[in-house]
């Protein structure tokens, strides 16, 4: 943005102006109409867009002349801000107003051949922030100047404001006048600026030139301190890229910045880009520069609408997790026996030695969002603190969540509370936490106050489900691997995207109906299972497919819904269940029911069950199911005829036992009655069968392709069976599958993962590992455990949390940014093994990296 310190500055645009989507990169700039305003004309537009008020206007209309003799000269920083005029002081004002009704938070000052507007804009700022006639204060100024070198470029310098002093020395230096630029060319301004760390980019590049020699041009474009390229429309990219491919290597780091290039204050605000940074100071906009694939954007970004803002654990008389024991105390009492912990919206790396509660906290954070865990020791351990709160965003409204361990007192026998039994159910291997263990409020905010409203039971499991899915612990999830569990992984994966809750209803339904009546239940709701069934294998169908093309030739999901016969054995078991009769004699006499003739035919119960073994291959299990229930195995046997199963030959004994060929429909109505007979006396057994059934139907397999590799190119697809690859490559297939579902399902819920790194080489976590955590934590929370100094360092954490312990209580030793000296200290310690080994490390690898590999 430019300011009056711009010769051709405008203040007021024409339309013209606001249209214009080239730039100038000629010669010398035209004066702008500002200079030809006056004072009235000045405040007659201040009121005009609402920066003041008709009856200020009139009153200072009614002292123009004293505001006009009045000097404006002011202290910032320790240094004298004068401004030339009322009216300039007045225009300085209205642009800081104009940024903040336009909600900017970070502008770049970028006069031509001149810093003098920095100062000026940035003590309005303050001041007016300081005044109250500004809404907030987080408007970011960064010191920047549009240099116009001799070969006709506009260079954008951007640089840190501590070089303020000696950057305008050097550009008294150069600059021959504010209209007129250097005489230097853009190669030499470029490698000038290197020495105060600055950030550089050609502004209007769609209307550059590029004047110069091949030589000149592959040399400039070429150079690493040149950042990108600013562009007045994001259609001029590739406009840009056709010119400059033949000159420039590297155009994957190239970054496209769309410049507003504002003139005027009508130009703030209507071209804007946005730019993630981990912390607001100018070393975090030069790495987003360098990161600019997931840290600049030309259009606003999705921002995350659901994560977890924080934790607050009260340790108690037992805990483990809670404030450093030599904090600060009264009485021998800590002040606040709490671990406060606070995460970021994007990326947080949990750090520390063993033992601190890394892991801890992970499990701690799914066991209060989930409500249940598979680990009653763990839930017996978080439930000697004494209290746990999380506060978190949900669809950007804030929850305070309250976790109450339902304990029994410690009495004479016991050491430590232990868990009441009527706080939980045990379901399978799950222990179900009920509402006692919860609250949850809803806060509002009224006039800076905090207002509570207190969440009803039976809403707060709705609540959580969507805030919270499941954390992913990447040495279990291998383990599921080698127990062939991996099909029950991916469906619990798909179950938090596509509605289960009715299947789930209608097994409890199963169980609550009683024997007597359950054919009569079945019979009259088998349509509806079979629609639910159905529409759930299409929605499933439909993810996969998405997912499969997104993920061409890296990973697939194969679906075999009904493809399992393990259920339909269960099946014909009943078919097939053994009687146990007693002869004459009185000895019992086990006789096998598929040796026995169904109601006097030929037909017996083991030819039955081949029957209905290869109907398998024409009606699934529950269409079979339909078909008997309701006495139309006449539809079947028109399909596959039954007499084609009788395997009992004619002799005479049969004959002169009376017995029939299946032909007639009277006898296969028969056959059909005396199967619903053994439905009725094996009620029990079907029904396990068919809620088996429910389990078991949905069938996934997961396969990777082994050559999908970073350093390796032109090799065939090859696809395995994640059961058939190493621990490495189930790693990478798994974390690709995580990463990638949530992408296609648009799950915004926060991504918790514990040592994704583990089995990996370095190599991956570098290459993929770290470029896919930079990419979603854009959309997604994503708190990590980690033991790598790789992901911590280059995957930008937002946030780094260091643990600690004594191995009887653990608590937060540090926490912030990665670049904070502290915080790297802690890096080096428990991720490199501390600073002797790194710089042992570094003076091994330096002998290769201080030598130029050609």
């Amino acid at each position: 943005m430019h300011t009056p310190a711009s010769k051709c500055y405008k203040l007021i645009a024409s339309a013209e102006d606001i249209n214009d989507d080239n730039g100038n990169n000629s010669g010398e700039e035209k004066l702008g109409n500002y200079f030809n305003m006056t004072s009235e004309e000045v405040l007659s537009y201040a009121k005009e867009i609402g920066y003041i008020n008709e009856h200020i206007y009139n009153e200072m209309m009614l002292n123009i002349d004293e505001y006009k003799n009045q000097k404006y000269s002011f202290q910032l920083n320790n240094n004298t801000i004068e401004y030339n005029s009322f009216k300039e002081y007045l225009t300085y004002r209205i642009i800081a107003y104009k940024l903040t009704i336009e909600n900017i938070e970070l502008a770049v000052i970028s006069d031509h051949n001149t810093i003098e507007g920095y100062d000026k804009l940035l003590y309005v700022i303050n001041e007016q922030f300081k005044n109250g006639n500004l809404k907030k204060s987080n408007i970011k100024l960064f010191l920047g100047v549009e240099i116009s070198c001799s070969d006709k470029n506009h260079l954008m310098v951007i640089i840190d404001e501590k070089y303020k002093n000696n950057f305008n020395d050097y550009l008294k230096s150069i600059i021959m006048g504010d209209r007129l630029g250097t005489y230097y060319d853009t190669r030499t301004v470029i490698k000038d600026v290197e020495k105060f760390n600055a950030i550089t980019y050609i502004a209007h590049a769609n209307s550059s030139e590029f004047y110069g020699n091949e030589i000149y041009k592959r040399e400039m474009l070429n150079l690493k301190s040149l950042h990108g390229f600013g562009i007045k429309k994001f259609e001029h990219k590739d406009l840009i890229l056709n010119r400059i491919q033949k000159f420039n290597n590297n155009l994957k780091n190239t970054a496209f910045i769309l410049e507003a290039d504002s003139h005027s204050i009508d130009e703030l605000g209507r071209k804007n880009c946005w730019v993630k940074l981990s912390n607001i100071d100018f070393k975090a906009l030069k790495k987003a520069f360098l990161n600019h694939s997931i840290c600049i954007y030309n259009k606003e970004p999705n921002s995350s609408s659901t994560y977890i803002k924080g934790l607050a654990i009260e340790r108690g008389e037992s805990g483990f997790l809670g404030s450093n024991p030599n904090g600060k105390k009264i009485d021998d009492k800590l002040i606040k026996d709490y671990m406060i912990i606070n995460f970021s919206k994007d990326l947080n790396c949990i750090i520390g030695g063993k033992g601190t509660g890394k892991s801890t906290i992970l499990n701690l954070i799914e066991l209060i969002y989930s409500r249940e865990t598979d680990d009653f020791e763990f839930l017996s351990f978080i439930s000697q603190h004494r209290r746990i709160y999380s506060l978190f965003i949900f669809n950007n409204e804030e929850y305070l969540l309250e976790f109450i361990p339902q304990v029994i007192s410690k009495g004479e026998y016991s050491y430590t509370p232990s868990i009441s039994k009527k706080s939980y159910k045990k379901i399978n291997e799950m222990y179900k936490l009920n509402t006692n263990w919860y609250n949850l409020f809803k806060i509002n905010k009224y006039k800076n106050k905090n207002n509570y409203r207190n969440i009803e039971k039976k809403e707060i499991d709705i609540i959580l489900k969507r805030v919270f899915k499941r954390g992913y612990n990447i040495n279990k999830l291998v383990n599921k691997i080698s127990n062939n569990k991996i099909s029950d992984y991916i469906r619990d994966v798909m179950m938090y995207t596509i509605e289960y809750e009715e299947i789930n209803s209608y097994i409890q339904k199963i169980k609550r109906t009683s024997n007597r009546s359950f054919l009569k239940e079945l019979r009259e709701n088998i349509d509806y299972i079979i629609d639910m069934i159905e529409y759930r294998k299409k929605i499933f169908n439909k993810k996969i497919d998405d997912f499969n093309k997104n993920n061409l030739g890296v990973i697939e999901i194969r679906y075999m819904p009904m493809n399992s016969y393990d259920y339909f054995e269960e099946f014909l078991e009943i078919l097939s269940k053994r009687n146990y009769k007693f002869e004459l004699n009185f000895i019992e006499k086990c006789v096998d029911d598929r040796d026995e003739n169904i109601d006097n035919t030929y037909l017996t119960w083991g030819d039955l069950e081949k029957y209905f073994s290869d109907a398998r291959s024409h009606w699934n299990y529950f269409e079979i199911l339909k078909l008997i229930l309701n006495k139309e195995l006449q539809k079947m046997n028109k399909v596959l005829p039954l007499i084609n199963y009788e395997g009992i030959e004619e002799k005479y004994s049969t004959v002169n036992r009376g017995l029939i060929h299946v032909k007639k429909a009277e006898t296969i109505k028969k056959i059909n009655s005396a199967i619903l007979n053994k439905f009725k006396n094996n009620i029990e057994l079907l029904k396990e069968n068919i809620i088996n059934c429910f389990k078991v139907m949905d069938n996934f397999e997961l396969y990777f392709n082994i050559n999908n590799k970073e350093d390796i190119t032109n090799l065939p697809v090859e696809f395995k069976n994640i059961k058939q690859l190493s621990s490495g490559q189930k790693v990478a297939a798994l974390l690709t599958f995580v990463f990638n579902f949530g992408i296609i399902t648009n799950d915004n819920t926060p991504l918790i993962i514990d040592q994704p790194e583990d089995n990996l080489d370095n190599t991956y976590i570098y290459k993929n590992l770290v470029e896919s955590l930079k990419s979603i934590k854009n959309n997604r929370q994503v708190i990590i455990v980690t033991h790598s100094s790789t992901i911590v360092t280059n995957a930008d954490a937002e946030e780094v949390i260091v643990l600690k312990s004594n191995n009887k209580q653990g608590w937060i030793e540090k926490h912030g940014y990665p670049s904070e000296k502290s915080i790297i200290k802690h890096i080096l310690n428990y991720l490199e093994g501390g600073e002797n080994s790194f710089n042992h490390k570094y003076s091994v690898y330096n002998v290769i990296l201080s030598e130029k590999i050609i």
